[in-house]
């Protein structure tokens, strides 16, 4: 990005750009906040998105489902977590290591753990890649509706 570019962008003359940056001029606050915008909006030009990596193929159970239902889809999917729904609300989820020794009749709204976290398709990888420190997964939802999942194996 040029100098020019970026007081264009930016709202303000070069010359006062350069002034700036030289600490001759000290900016207004606006102004300031002007170029942390537009220098934060071109570093994340082409920075990959959830919605960029995210697995659109998503299997969820209602609360009321079996510990067997999720296994034989864990199986059937080769996949380690579900989100788990009521009323078509996420409400917790499941992974393949918790359903290991519990009775497969038992309702996944018995032993399910809190709801994964989400995120809308247009939030930043880097930032995705943190929730995951602290999550199995992390669900992708559009006006209310699961659009996708990603896994820590998305992002490798």
């Amino acid at each position: 990005m040029t100098q020019r570019s970026l007081a264009s962008d930016a709202g303000c003359t070069q010359s006062n750009l350069a002034k700036i940056e030289r600490g001759k001029v000290v900016p207004s606050y606006a102004l300031a906040g002007r170029i942390f915008q537009v220098l934060d909006a071109a570093e994340r030009r082409g920075e990959k998105t959830v919605g960029d990596v995210m697995c659109t193929r998503v299997k969820s159970f209602d609360s009321s489902d079996t510990v067997a239902d999720a296994a034989k889809a864990a199986k059937d999917m080769g996949v380690s977590q579900f989100p788990i729904l009521r009323r078509g609300h996420p409400v917790g989820s499941i992974t393949t290591k918790q359903m290991l020794g519990v009775d497969p009749d038992v309702q996944l709204g018995r032993v399910m753990e809190p709801a994964l976290p989400s995120v809308p398709q247009t939030t930043p990888i880097v930032a995705v890649r943190e929730l995951l420190r602290v999550a199995p997964a992390v669900i992708v939802l559009e006006n209310g509706e699961i659009r996708g999942i990603v896994s820590p194996q998305d992002l490798i």
